[in-house]
């Protein structure tokens, strides 16, 4: 099964993006600066990735959870950050609700140097294996997102600063490393097709299983 790439774009002059969605993860709303709604269509429930780094929040619902090698159940107020160009998918069983974050930040961005590069390079090195956080975690967090919704597009990067200041200080004691290795962030056109092999095997043999964590061996 290929790995679907999906296309984010953002709103001309932001560096990020927030949807929700009530019922499926494949129904999602785009949620504009100042609180304007927009219905897009999700691929949460296919393998994909995509360059832009993200962070979601399961508020409500459960399911099994695919990124990298990794896979396991999810439940109530998960929440994991995800880094670029890593696989995944959600396969939910049942109404779920919850919210994502998609955001760019590439090393001349002005909001590294704002945010403490030396700070924010581990925490995103950390999500390219996927970063598992504690339910006491996702629910500030979604204290976050959720002031983010109506927020302006300047207090909106003021936001995202503050929830990765949260995301860092939570990492050490509350953060769970999901994957074991980051071949997916340095796949090229040459390895790519190898580790989509590793991912239809993972799709044919986990396909329902719901022990909290398995992993599948990494491409050779």
């Amino acid at each position: 099964m290929a790995i679907l790439l999906e296309n984010i774009r953002f709103a001309p002059g932001e560096c990020s993006r927030l949807l929700c969605w009530r019922g499926t993860a494949e129904s999602l709303h785009l949620l504009e600066a100042g609180g304007r709604r927009v219905a897009v269509k999700g691929v949460g429930r296919r393998w994909h990735s995509h360059p832009e780094i993200e962070f979601t929040i399961f508020q409500r619902g459960s399911g099994i959870r695919y990124v990298g090698d990794h896979v396991g159940t999810f439940a109530d107020m998960e929440c994991v950050l995800l880094g670029s160009h890593l696989p995944h998918c959600w396969m939910e069983k049942g109404d779920t609700d919850g919210y994502v974050l998609q955001f760019h930040l590439p090393p001349e961005h002005p909001l590294r140097s704002m945010g403490g590069e030396r700070e924010i390079a581990p925490l995103f090195a950390r999500s390219e294996r996927g970063l598992h956080f504690t339910p006491a975690v996702a629910q500030e967090a979604l204290a976050v997102l959720q002031r983010m919704a109506g927020a302006s597009r300047l207090a909106r990067a003021g936001l995202l600063l503050e929830l990765l200041a949260l995301l860092h200080d939570a990492a050490k004691k509350h953060g769970t490393t999901l994957g074991q290795t980051r071949v997916f962030a340095e796949a090229t056109a040459a390895t790519r097709p190898r580790l989509e092999a590793v991912v239809q095997w993972v799709l044919s043999n986990f396909p329902s299983r719901s022990r909290s964590t398995k992993r599948c061996g990494a491409a050779r």
